[in-house]
């Protein structure tokens, strides 16, 4: 009898803890997505920009591929939800907000493809953990952005080593834009003499 009531306590105790991440979910609907720093959902009716907490991409190459990819998968989820942590807003009035896609957490998702990585953290938020040994992982495969030249990690410490793209081979991929322009521009110069030649010889 005394082991039925300690097994009935320890659920009395336990079963909370596990349904809180479902009780604090709140649902959404899309109502606009231009960009990372462009989404817009609809939160009991009431229409907010809201901003991935924790989480911030870098500037570079992948810029579009980025947007893209989060607008899309926005647009084609079954179920979107958010979770608030210690703070709602930052300073420019956005919902700071763990972003759930079809049960999953986008923040997840975008570190794991090296989309982002851990920034902006002013707090001891939920997730942080779990969101580092992803990023741990993403640096470890050379994903994303942790392919741009001079990229650091800003909050999380791997204690992995970014290799980087020296400035030298940013310099040779850009002569060789350089190179392939000038080419065309002579195959194209030879064309326009060759014409007029014709032109010239069927005049005569």
């Amino acid at each position: 009898m005394k082991k039925v009531i300690f097994a009935f306590l320890i659920c009395l105790v336990f079963l909370p803890r596990v349904n809180a991440s479902e009780e604090n979910l709140i649902s959404a609907e899309l109502v606009k997505c231009d960009s990372l720093s462009n989404i817009w959902l609809s939160i009991n009716n009431d229409i907010k920009r809201i901003h991935l907490l924790a989480f911030e991409t870098e500037s570079g190459f992948l810029d579009d591929e980025i947007n893209n990819y989060i607008c899309s998968i926005l647009s084609s989820s079954s179920k979107i939800q958010i979770e608030y942590d210690i703070e709602k807003k930052d300073k420019y009035n956005r919902e700071l907000v763990y972003l759930y896609v079809d049960g999953k957490i986008l923040q997840n998702e975008l570190l794991s493809l090296g989309y982002g990585q851990v920034d902006n953290v002013l707090h001891n938020y939920r997730y942080l953990s779990d969101f580092c040994n992803i990023q741990k992982e993403a640096i470890i495969k050379k994903s994303g952005i942790w392919n741009y030249p001079n990229i650091e990690e800003k909050y999380c410490n791997s204690g992995v080593a970014i290799e980087k793209f020296l400035e030298e081979d940013e310099e040779k991929q850009e002569d060789t834009t350089k190179i392939n322009k000038t080419l065309k521009f002579i195959v194209f110069l030879n064309s326009l003499i060759l014409i007029m030649i014709l032109l010239i010889k069927k005049g005569n």
